[in-house]
């Protein structure tokens, strides 16, 4: 964990220890209240079920485990003096942990697979400059980012690849030497691929004792980079874990959000329900943390609202509590949740459940949504995302633009070069498409060479102005056959949504606008009427 980071900890239990006796204080005047007032005995016990969970999470282990019981004594309807006079007597119990307890606990916290950076900084260290130049534009259109340096030596600490492109001797001891002086230069060491003019067997395997994890010879087509770091890394093409938490103290709050963060992860907060709702369309969560008593309601009725949606009937629910009894947990697991927490919680145990848990949905995700061939969603996912984005869309009453893509001539593409060929050009244009649009478009291939692109909150005029700096893109892109370097092209209709339009009309308008664009002349992009 960083410097920084822990800083924000520290912050945070500083700020927390500063307010721990107002706390007390509140607690003990609704304690009080509650000798006369039967309703600030319900006020009391909310306020113990917040102080268990935070005061364990900020190192107060002794006075959590106190509210607890009294939290428990509350439930099981022990005389209303006697909790009184136990809740008077919380602050002598107070037990400050220190903050390196903390600092240990959050190092052992897993790493996300995925550190929330996305396979975009290249760095390749090369003195052939048409190699350098050719790469360079080449990724450029696909949504890289290449920093070319002539030597190791030469590099800067402005840029930290997330792979090296070695272009040199496939000796292991010239790899040996580079990975050396890169460990000595980055943390974490970055995976080398090298380039290089042999392609024997012996070559081939000196690179591999050396620690290169992938292999290309020269000529180096680009799409093959392209497609082979996907492959041997996906890992760090990974977007970051999103978390959205439904929690109503806040200091907690504050405590996961800067420790997961710290761990790579993406958190929101919502708490209102129909904020978790409109932050779930916004998010698109891999996993949902929620505590299970809620101001408002049961955080069981609040995943039933979350499973209605068929969007996020499979998205894990992982609850936060400081409820024991087991029935109630099984009664919450009947209800949709995925696994339950006991509070307190530390940000390390949070970290690794969130983690393990988000990443084993991702892998069914990827399973059940994607094509198999591009990695785009595939038709009946891209389908079921169209339809709630126009919901949200009008429920918003946000513009929503689609646009329709089909790649020109495709049939005459695989006739002439052959469909291994074809299946090259379609993971260019897809590969293009992820890395160049937003998180919050929905793209999908919904036919052969034909893809759809969903683009929340964004007009129509602006939408095609987008397709069609992807259009140019996809043309700068060259795909090596044997000796020859072909080029493709693409055309597209775009429309945006119509008040009260179904989506399967807002997609015919945009496929009659792709095929007006056909008949123009083709590598174009039309606008719907």
């Amino acid at each position: 964990m960083t410097a920084d980071a822990l800083e924000k900890i520290a912050a945070l239990k500083r700020r927390y220890e500063e307010t721990l006796n107002e706390r007390l204080q509140a607690i003990r005047d609704a304690a009080r209240r509650g000798l006369a007032e039967p309703d600030a005995q319900g006020e009391c016990a909310q306020l113990l079920h917040k102080l268990t969970g935070s005061a364990g999470t900020f190192g107060f282990a002794p006075l959590s485990k106190a509210a607890g019981a009294l939290e428990r004594a509350i439930a099981a309807g022990r005389p209303w003096p006697d909790i009184v006079a136990a809740i008077d007597r919380l602050a002598p119990e107070m037990t400050l942990e220190t903050l390196p307890a903390i600092e240990s606990a959050a190092d052992k916290a897993p790493q996300p697979r995925g550190s929330g950076v996305s396979l975009a900084r290249i760095l390749l260290i090369s003195d052939d400059s048409d190699l350098s130049d050719g790469l360079a534009g080449q990724l450029h259109e696909v949504g890289y980012d290449l920093r070319v340096i002539p030597g190791i030596e030469n590099g800067t600490d402005d840029f930290t690849p997330d792979v090296v492109l070695f272009d040199g001797n496939p000796t292991s001891n010239a790899m040996i030497e580079l990975r050396d002086a890169l460990a000595r230069r980055y943390r974490p060491t970055p995976p080398v691929a090298l380039i290089a003019d042999r392609s024997d067997t012996l070559a081939r395997l000196s690179a591999v004792q050396g620690g290169a994890v992938a292999y290309f010879t020269k000529p180096v087509r680009p799409t093959e980079v392209v497609e082979t770091l996907s492959r041997h890394f996906p890992h760090i093409e990974e977007e970051p874990i999103r978390a959205l938490l439904i929690e109503d103290d806040m200091d907690l709050v504050a405590l996961y959000r800067a420790a997961l963060s710290a761990q790579g992860l993406v958190v929101e907060h919502a708490l209102a329900p129909e904020a978790v709702i409109a932050a779930m369309h916004e998010l698109h969560p891999d996993i949902v943390v929620m505590d299970l008593f809620l101001p408002t309601c049961m955080g069981t009725e609040l995943a039933q609202v979350i499973r209605q949606h068929a969007i996020f009937a499979s998205i894990p629910i992982l609850f936060l509590s400081t409820e024991s009894n087991i029935d109630r947990q099984i009664e919450a697991r009947r209800f949709g949740a995925d696994d339950f927490l006991t509070k307190p919680v530390t940000p390390a145990q949070l970290a690794s459940a969130i983690i393990s848990r988000a990443e084993r949905y991702r892998q069914l995700r990827r399973l059940m949504q994607r094509d198999s061939l591009t990695g785009l969603l595939n038709h009946g996912t891209v389908w079921a995302r169209i339809d709630a984005a126009a919901t949200e869309a009008a429920r918003r009453d946000a513009p929503l633009s689609l646009a329709v893509i089909d790649i020109d001539r495709f049939k005459l593409v695989n006739d002439t070069f052959g469909h291994q060929f074809g299946d090259v050009v379609l993971k260019s244009l897809a590969q293009m498409l992820l890395r160049r649009l937003r998180r919050s478009d929905i793209v999908g291939r919904v036919g052969g060479e034909e893809f759809v692109v969903v683009m929340p909150n964004t007009g129509v005029e602006d939408a095609q102005r987008r397709v069609d700096g992807l259009r140019q893109s996809f043309t700068q892109i060259q795909h090596r056959f044997e000796d020859d370097d072909i080029t493709a092209s693409f055309s597209s209709g775009v429309a945006i949504l119509r008040p009260g339009e179904a989506p399967a009309d807002l997609y015919k308008r945009a496929d009659e606008a792709l095929y007006a664009a056909k008949h123009a002349g083709r590598n174009q992009v039309k606008l719907a009427g």
